[in-house]
């Protein structure tokens, strides 16, 4: 199925590059310059579900445009405006935003929303270290650290590489965390914020 699209020799241009699919185990990412290139593909992959008996779900595929300021002629617009994306005889809806392999991704790409999650996540990560006393007295500085950097840093840092982040977005992410690495360690409110950042390298 891959090898047929590959072969249509359409996709998104990346300098001299052609990119058309992104793949992660059943996770599926088509990438075309327009909705008629992308018909082509959908096309294929229905085709080759029916002939292989594999069902693709239409209500769990979602499609949206990036770069949408970027110039198109009169006649392209006609055309892109007119066409329904369909899978496996069902449409395909559209949305401004959408996951994919666990990261959220949005038409403009700006990472506020991916951050957002992350951060929620790292705060559920930090609850559930507590109910095992990550909060006591007793668990020593050293033993803490392991377990933040082992169970809750990384899902705070899955995906920002993705993204490019000014700095006001950065300054913002690194107070809420390292207010909240003051509270784990007991440490003073005044204590520098960058060296509890640079201690679990979340921040260089």
């Amino acid at each position: 199925m891959i090898q047929e699209i590959i072969n249509l020799n359409i996709g998104a241009r990346l300098s001299s590059t052609i990119i058309s699919t992104l793949l992660y185990a059943d996770d599926i990412l088509q990438l075309s310059e327009n909705k008629t290139q992308l018909q082509l593909m959908l096309n294929i992959i229905s085709e080759y579900g029916i002939k292989y008996e594999v069902k693709f779900n239409p209500n769990k595929t979602v499609f949206t445009i990036f770069n949408n300021k970027v110039k198109k002629s009169s006649w392209e617009l006609n055309i892109d405006s007119k066409i329904k994306l369909i899978l496996s005889n069902e449409e395909i809806k559209f949305e401004k935003h959408f996951k994919y392999l666990g990261v959220l991704i949005s038409d403009d790409m700006k990472p506020e929303r991916h951050m957002d999650s992350r951060i929620k996540s790292f705060e559920s990560r930090l609850k559930l270290l507590g109910n095992v006393g990550l909060y006591n007295n007793d668990c020593k500085v050293d033993y803490r650290s392991m377990l933040i950097n082992t169970y809750a840093k990384p899902v705070l840092l899955y995906g920002i590489e993705l993204f490019t982040m000014s700095k006001v977005q950065m300054s913002i992410i690194a107070t809420k965390l390292s207010n909240r690495l003051k509270v784990i360690y007991d440490l003073s409110t005044r204590f520098k914020s960058k060296e509890v950042l640079y201690a679990h390298k979340i921040m260089r």
